[in-house]
Formats: structure tokens, C-alpha cells, sequence
């Protein structure tokens, strides 16, 4: 038989490469076999190895490949595949995802018995995630695969805060605006965290002691957002040693998600209600929040987080001296606007490059020399290319040395439609504040609602291309969860 053939030859190669069997149950009451797996190496099989057969009642689980270093792909050889079909097609079904979610879109899907052949990722993950089902009778042989990963231009070539040994220091108390292209190069999952798909993490320290919270709002409502939340740590969090999370949601439901006041759970399942409860933090701590987008465009359409502080507390992170403590690009009318908030008296200059449409290669676009009395910087990039462009930040620190800011920033650039359209919402004192910023003739149409869908206020707004703020006064309602929607994008606000 070919399968016995090619099992003295893998057996022989398994000597050094690791073997991989794929899950026969999902964890959690999910599909899910378990947390990613991050190699450029190794063979895989169906649960039956190289020799037996797959199990039945195999019920969707699947189980996500993705590399271990930047700018690559993975890629299968798929020597033998051997899945029961029948003359009513197939019985059972092979999935070959391209992307790290359970529903990215497929490479390949069949049954049958023959070589399959190399299959490679073409995502901005680089991961192949690997989908079975088997019914209740008769087994077939499976699969066996051997794992490699080949460089593409596709997959991001930076992990940023992707990756949990690269967290975004938190030091403001201001909205975060992120996405991700996948999971981090070291897979991270705990507690009710079964796998990363589109993952970023994020670490903060209070300077207070007492009782906060977040809210984790999806750009486009219909995204499913989880997190988990590791501490206190007295030191910075090391992520081989998080531990159990104080706070853990991995709900099945789409829109926001976070902490509340009125929830009183600390961590939930897929079954949960994305809600628990806000959280006890100890002044000077650090903590570490993961946030973890579950559909397949999660990564990429990104989502707006937002912190719950009592009054005067801070996440003031100066204690940390980071050289740089955000890189942003704001999309205008003609030109693109980088910004660096840095920290003046740990840097030198800051160098901004741009990735070349034609060539994929880092090209410079500017160096800013810095002083000890500025912290925010700004360059226009006024030759943007129609589509996506991605920008790098480096910067010389006092010792001269030259370093990567973590995260590559990556925008699309339509000129053909007006972009300076934003706005930003801060939740204090008895309003809601909302600032608004757009072109001439753009308006913005502003509903609040309760829970049950009663109408509080509405407005429009006409910030006539300068920027301008609207006032929704909240002091005679009671705490809990409302529903903000603007221009008919729906986000939760949570009044406390």
C-alpha cells in the first residue's frame, strides 16, 4: 500500500520533526481542536496516524497551522488523502482553510482517495486552517502532510502586538483604534481562550487603585470580538507564565463586548453573553489584555477599545520609558497624515518608511529629528497609492541604536471619496461627547437608545468641514448598557 510506503519514509523523517494528529473533539463547547500551532515543520495527520484510520463522528473540529516568523506561509504537502465518498458524493469532507479562522474561506473541500498535492497559505496570517468531518460508519485511511512554510509577500511581515511578546503599552486614558492580520508567532490561550485567530495584545499599569473596566466596540457590528485579561503582575507580564486570567469572555455573540457593572460572571464559554464583570486593579501592577477577533474579517475591519476608569484615575504609563508610545495614520482628502506620540527623552530621530507597491520593499519616506520638548510628530504623505498602503516607523534611541516601533500601520486610500468623515466618544461627568470631524456637506445623524430599543435623543449634525462636538446628557438615566448608532453604525456605551 502507498500509505505503508510513505509511512517507513515519514516514520524515518519523524525521528526530528514533530508529529501532529488532528483533534477528534472540539474544547469548550466549540468546534475548535485547540490552541493554534505555530512550526515551519513537522508531519500531520488524521487522528488514525500513519498507520490506522480516522475515527467517526468527527463533527467539524478544526485545528490551525500557522508559521513561526514573519513574512511566511505555510505550506502542505498532502502526500495521501483517502476520505469516504460514496455515489452520493461525499460522506465525509476534508476543509483546507485559507486563514486562521473556522470559517476563513476554503482552498480546498472534497473526499476521494489520491495525492493532493502542496497546498500553501495566501493570507495576511500566512496561517492554513485544517476542517474534518466523518459520520458514523466506515473509516477511511485520512491524510498525511508534510508541514513547510515558503515566504510570501502577503503575510504581514511584522507580528507588532499581534504577538503576545510584543504588547502595545497602554499610556493614555484615550480610545484605541486596532486590527490585526492574525494570531502573534507564540501562541497565547488560556482560560476560556481556545485558539487565537486575530489577535492583540496590550499591557497597562494603573496609577490607582480601585475598580475598572473596558469595552471592546467591532467597526462593523456583526464581528465577534472575545479577550482574556492576565494580572497583576509586578513586573512585565512574561508570557510563558500568564496563568489563569481574572476576566475571560469567549462568547458566540457579534457586536460589543467587555466588562459591565451589572454583569457578575468572570469568565464565559462560547455560550456566555459577552459580559463580565469590571475588575479590582492594584496601583503600579501591570496587566495584559488580549484581545482576540473570532470571524474572518475581524482582523481587518479592526474594532475601537475604550477604558472605564473612576474619576482622576490614569493609565499614565511614564514609569514604563518607552521611546515611542503610539504610531497612527489618519486618512485625509489627498494625503495620508503619520503621526508618532513619543516619549521626548528617549529618542533621537524617528524614520517613517513605506512599503513599494512595485517592489515590496521598505523604501524611506522621511527622517524627523526630535527634541526634548515635543511629543507628538506628524508627516504627509501626499503621493499615497489608490489602495491599501503600509507604513513603518523606526527610531533612534539615546543609546543610537535603530529600532522597529512594533506594529506595521496599514490603511486603504480611495481618492475618488471623501475621507476626513471620524468621529471619537468619551463617556464623563453627566455627557456623552461626541467630536466630530468632516468634509463640507457631510452630516451626521446621531440616535441613543436604551436596551429595549426606546429612542433617548437624536440629532443631526452638520460639522460643515471644521470639528465640532454634540453633548448627550446622561445624568437622569440609569446605569447600565446603551446603543449608540451614527450614520447607522451601531456600538454599545456603557453608562456607570
Amino acid at each position: 500500500m502507498k500509505r505503508i510506503t510513505l509511512f517507513i519514509i515519514l516514520f524515518i523523517q519523524s525521528i526530528t520533526a514533530q508529529v501532529y494528529y488532528h483533534p477528534t473533539t472540539g474544547v469548550q463547547n466549540t468546534y475548535s481542536g485547540g490552541c493554534q500551532v505555530n512550526t515551519c515543520s513537522g508531519n500531520y495527520y488524521d487522528d488514525g496516524g500513519p498507520t490506522g484510520d480516522y475515527s467517526n463522528n468527527i463533527n467539524y473540529i478544526y485545528w490551525t497551522f500557522c508559521p513561526d516568523q514573519v513574512g511566511y506561509c505555510m505550506s502542505m504537502d498532502f502526500t495521501w488523502v483517502d476520505v469516504e465518498v460514496g455515489l452520493l458524493g461525499c460522506y465525509d469532507v476534508l476543509y483546507i482553510k485559507d486563514g486562521p479562522a473556522q470559517n476563513s474561506p476554503d482552498i480546498w473541500a472534497g473526499c476521494g482517495t489520491g495525492n493532493l498535492g502542496t497546498i500553501t497559505a495566501n493570507n495576511p496570517s500566512g496561517c492554513l486552517t485544517i476542517r474534518f468531518y466523518s459520520d458514523g460508519s466506515v473509516n477511511w485511511e485520512g491524510w498525511e502532510a508534510t508541514i513547510s512554510c515558503v515566504p510570501c509577500a502577503v503575510a504581514s511581515n511584522n507580528a507588532g502586538n499581534s504577538d503576545c511578546n510584543n504588547p502595545v503599552t497602554v499610556c493614555t486614558n484615550a480610545n484605541i483604534s486596532d486590527n490585526a492580520p492574525g494570531p502573534g508567532i507564540t501562541p497565547t490561550c488560556g482560560g476560556c481562550i481556545t485558539n487565537e485567530t486575530y489577535t492583540n495584545f496590550y499591557v497597562f499599569r494603573p496609577k490607582f487603585s480601585g475598580t475598572m473596566g473596558f469595552i471592546i466596540n467591532p467597526n462593523v457590528s456583526t464581528d465577534d470580538f472575545d479577550f482574556a485579561l492576565w494580572g497583576p503582575f509586578s513586573g512585565a507580564p512574561t508570557c510563558s507564565s500568564l496563568g489563569t486570567p481574572i476576566r475571560c469572555s469567549y462568547a458566540s455573540n457579534t457586536g460589543a463586548t467587555g466588562t459591565s457593572n451589572s454583569a457578575t460572571d468572570v469568565s464565559e464559554d462560547v455560550l456566555g453573553d459577552g459580559w463580565v464583570s469590571n475588575f479590582n486593579v492594584t496601583a503600579n501592577q501591570y496587566y495584559l489584555l488580549m484581545i482576540n477577533g473570532w470571524t474572518p474579517d475581524a482582523g481587518s475591519n479592526g474594532y475601537n477599545l475604550s477604558w472605564q476608569l473612576p474619576a482622576g484615575g490614569s493609565l499614565d504609563c511614564t514609569p514604563l520609558e518607552i521611546p515611542v508610545y503610539a504610531f497612527n495614520a489618519t486618512i485625509k482628502q489627498d494625503f495620508i497624515t503619520l503621526s508618532a506620540n513619543v516619549n521626548p527623552e528617549n529618542i533621537r530621530k524617528l524614520i517613517i518608511s513605506k512599503k513599494d507597491f512595485d517592489t515590496n520593499e521598505w523604501k524611506e519616506l522621511t527622517e524627523i529629528i526630535t527634541d526634548q520638548n515635543t511629543e507628538m510628530y506628524f508627516f504627509n504623505d501626499i503621493k499615497p497609492y489608490k489602495g491599501i498602503n503600509e507604513y513603518k516607523l523606526s527610531y533612534v534611541d539615546m543609546e543610537g541604536k535603530i529600532q522597529d516601533y512594533p506594529k506595521v500601520k496599514s490603511v486603504e486610500w480611495n481618492p475618488d471619496k471623501a475621507q476626513i468623515v471620524s468621529y471619537k466618544t468619551i463617556v464623563r461627568n453627566n455627557f456623552i461627547t461626541i467630536t466630530f470631524t468632516a468634509l463640507p456637506d457631510h452630516i451626521f445623524d446621531v440616535i441613543f437608545m436604551d436596551m429595549s430599543g426606546k429612542e433617548l435623543y437624536r440629532q443631526t449634525v452638520d460639522p460643515n468641514g471644521k470639528e465640532r462636538s454634540l453633548n448627550i446628557p446622561i445624568q437622569n438615566i440609569p446605569k447600565g448598557v446603551y446603543t449608540l448608532i451614527i450614520n447607522g453604525k451601531v456600538s454599545k456605551i456603557l453608562v456607570e
